[in-house]
């Protein structure tokens, strides 16, 4: 065995009596998904970890929703949850 991952305080102590390497729990970034207003009105631009792109010809004043969903080798995810913007 190459290491044991630790639960709590009390398991890393337990683990570490054994002689076995305790891991730390890798922390993973937060998806990010991030919308805002675009150089020109009616424009915003939307980003998120890996893909960036502009929308222009929104009706100014309008509120658009907003949503994506993570394509990789394994499959397609669900859609995240809609996040609604105001256009200016």
């Amino acid at each position: 065995m190459s290491g044991a991952t630790a639960r709590n305080d009390s398991s890393g102590s337990v683990i570490k009596g054994a002689g076995l390497a305790v891991r730390k729990t890798p922390v993973r970034k937060p998806h990010v998904f991030a919308i805002k207003q675009g150089a020109v009105s009616g424009s915003v631009k939307v980003s998120t970890v890996s893909a960036k792109t502009s929308l222009s010809g929104l009706a100014v004043g309008s509120t658009v929703m907003f949503r994506y969903r993570t394509v990789t080798k394994a499959g397609v995810s669900d859609w995240v949850a809609p996040v609604s913007f105001f256009v200016n």
